[in-house]
């Protein structure tokens, strides 16, 4: 495995987070049957006359509805939010830059400076602007650029490369290869 050392620590670290979350779920999910044995055991004892045994675990259930709450809003507040439509929508039109593994910290970078710093409205359409401004390198990324259009761009843009617009892609290959793949 020729991962570095932040990578494999990140790995862990992310591993480790993940099962500090099953972990505070699973306890959720045991408070959860519990306050309902509870109350289970509190409708028992007052059908049987008990009325101390059914405050009893009336009181018990009641406490453990509180910690499952707890819990609940903790796991909440750790799962990651939830991207509107309108994000997901520009992330599927930029899968190259999206699946940069630079992207999402640069993206929260980006999204924090815009909405706190700027002052500008979540998922408004100035805020989709410069979200696309700060996320496309040099302002002209073009959502995933086939082989020809890098070569016709280098035709059209590049004094160096100009070549006329008589290469195609495949012929470049074919020349850098010395294959005979790729027709003109």
């Amino acid at each position: 495995m020729s991962e570095n050392y932040r990578e494999q620590i990140a790995r862990l670290a992310q591993r480790a987070q993940e099962a500090a979350l099953a972990d505070q779920y699973n306890e959720a999910v045991r408070l959860d049957r519990e306050m309902r044995d509870d109350w289970e055991s509190a409708v028992s004892c007052d059908n049987q006359g008990d009325d101390d045994g059914a405050n009893f675990y009336a009181q018990q259930a009641n406490a453990k509805a509180a910690e499952v709450q707890q819990k609940v809003a903790l796991l909440q507040q750790c799962q990651p939010p939830q991207l509107s439509e309108r994000k997901q929508r520009w992330m599927q039109r930029n899968p190259t830059l999206v699946n940069d593994p630079r992207f999402p910290a640069w993206a929260d970078a980006c999204h924090n400076y815009i909405t706190g710093y700027m002052r500008v409205q979540d998922d408004s359409d100035a805020y989709e602007e410069l979200m696309s401004f700060a996320l496309r390198p040099g302002g002209d990324y073009q959502e995933d650029w086939t082989p020809d259009d890098v070569v016709k761009h280098l035709q059209e843009h590049s004094k160096v490369a100009n070549l006329g617009g008589k290469y195609s892609w495949c012929r470049l290959q074919s020349r850098r290869q010395s294959t005979d793949k790729c027709e003109a």
